[in-house]
């Protein structure tokens, strides 16, 4: 019996079909490998500054708060924190009692580089300059700045940028050029839902075009570590009766104002359908975007004594109030 062989022709084809399913199967392995490695980098980055944070109060016995004083231009709880990340040096010549946009204040901070207030899906150690803003009116020359991915956790309800607010990032009661060093009326005794079950610092939902915009058109979305201002770039709210109505997380990297007026009050990520939180004991939380404006407020909430738990698809749940 004569055995017949496919024509050299039909051979090819397949090998090279084969070749073809190769390559995208090790192209999707690689890519995934790859966003898990960038996914567990962000969560680094969280944990350390919720540790950051935690130095923060055992010197002195409160969290920061998300704004330094009460003047215009005020600082930020990310400047309050950097002596805890590393750059104690920089932080020791911070005038807290002139505006932190200052030329001698905003110089401090034209050539500080970190690695942990950027997520690594969406940018490293990424910095940006402009000139003649009218936020750095007192210093019109060019300026380089490093701005944050990472916001604080402030309200759930319709109080913002007091306070009274009811998240664990709030503000001073007072200004500090009173005699109060920075901080704000809330600290870990305050987080009677437990550390484990609040919120203190999540991903900061920034659509592409938003990126080194300081003067956005929606708002103050990126910033110098310095400058809160009176704005989302180091706070953001959650909840389904905050200041701005109801608040989830963003479900896209590329969700905008279009889509939804609260966008730039959004927490959310560039991670596929999630996005990461650090609680208020500094271990992580990954939270599905699928989560409902409610669910996420009683997370956001430090008072609220609502339980939490993810159900089977893994997304946050309230189960009841405890007793």
């Amino acid at each position: 019996m004569k055995l017949k062989f496919a024509s050299p022709v039909v051979v090819i084809i397949l090998i090279a079909a084969l070749l073809v399913v190769v390559v995208v199967l090790v192209q999707n392995a690689n890519r995934t490998a790859l966003d898990s490695a960038r996914r567990v980098e962000c969560a680094n980055n969280l944990h350390n500054l919720a540790l950051a944070m935690h130095e923060y109060h055992d010197v002195h016995r409160k969290l920061p708060p998300f704004s330094v004083n009460t003047e215009e231009h005020f600082g930020s709880w990310a400047l309050m924190v950097l002596p805890y990340m590393e750059a104690s040096a920089v932080f020791r010549q911070f005038d807290l009692h002139s505006p932190a946009n200052s030329p001698e204040n905003i110089s401090l901070l034209a050539d500080y580089r970190s690695p942990y207030w950027q997520c690594p899906t969406r940018r490293t150690n990424a910095t940006y300059s402009f000139e003649g803003s009218d936020l750095f009116s007192s210093s019109p020359s060019v300026h380089k700045y490093l701005p944050t991915d990472y916001v604080a956790a402030h309200s759930s309800s319709d109080v913002v940028w007091s306070h009274e607010a009811n998240g664990m990032i709030v503000n001073l009661r007072s200004n500090p050029s009173q005699g109060d060093f920075p901080g704000s009326v809330t600290n870990f005794a305050s987080c009677v839902d437990g550390t484990s079950n609040t919120a203190l610092i999540g991903e900061k939902h920034m659509h592409p075009d938003w990126l080194g915009q300081p003067e956005a058109t929606h708002g103050w979305l990126e910033l110098p570590l310095a400058m809160a201002a009176d704005s989302p770039a180091f706070i953001r709210v959650g909840g389904d009766r905050t200041a701005h109505g109801a608040v989830s997380l963003a479900p896209r990297a590329d969700f905008s104002t279009a889509d939804d007026p609260n966008a730039v009050h959004m927490f959310g990520s560039w991670h596929e359908g999630l996005t990461l939180f650090a609680n208020a004991d500094a271990s992580v939380r990954v939270l599905r975007n699928a989560i409902s404006p409610e669910v996420l407020g009683y997370y956001i909430q430090r008072n609220d004594r609502q339980r939490l738990l993810e159900d089977s698809e893994g997304v946050l749940q309230s189960s009841g109030t405890a007793r």
